[in-house]
């Protein structure tokens, strides 16, 4: 005979004390995280939310404007100059990285190798799906879409929506 424990039963109390008890602390520990990166950017909008798990190096080199959305796990290395504009939404998984190696140099040792850089600029409205990559140099129109999992080469015109690896447009946002 198969014995089915009830919904009621202590185990399941237990159980769910113990994950309010955990989310509050993935929560406290989130708060103080929070407010230690935001204190270190160049500068922070209104209303700006920035999920669990969201890594930004040299923070001092990036601006956020207001009303803007980083989600989880999204990391931003900024050497150089991150500008996130007014009402950007970043999905999960996102990378912004502002330098690489120079893939063109014949150089085989990749600790020697030459690195390119450049700025990354999000203006307002931008909205990047899941796992989005953009490399250095990028700047994204107002309003411009990169589709999920697009690697972002190439400077984006505003409203325009683009996706693959490397990102190329598909199509246009109407109003």
């Amino acid at each position: 005979m198969i014995k089915i424990t009830p919904p009621g039963s202590i185990g399941k109390y237990f159980f769910q004390a113990f994950a309010k008890v955990e989310g509050l602390v993935q929560h406290i520990k989130y708060m103080i995280r929070y407010k230690n990166k935001a204190s270190s950017l160049k500068k922070l909008g209104k209303e700006v939310i920035i999920d669990y798990g969201v890594i930004i190096s040299h923070a001092n080199n990036v601006s956020i404007g207001d009303g803007t959305f980083i989600g989880k796990d999204t990391i931003i290395i900024s050497r150089n100059p991150v500008y996130i504009g007014s009402g950007v939404g970043i999905a999960a998984g996102c990378r912004l990285i502002t330098w690489n190696h120079d893939i063109n140099n014949q150089c085989l040792s990749v600790r020697n190798m030459p690195q390119t850089d450049g700025k990354i600029v999000l203006n307002d409205g931008v909205w990047l799906g899941y796992n989005v990559v953009i490399l250095p140099g990028i700047t994204m129109g107002k309003g411009a879409v990169a589709a999920a999992g697009a690697i972002v080469t190439k400077d984006v015109p505003p409203f325009t929506i683009v996706g693959g690896i490397p990102a190329k447009p598909i199509g246009k946002r109407m109003a």
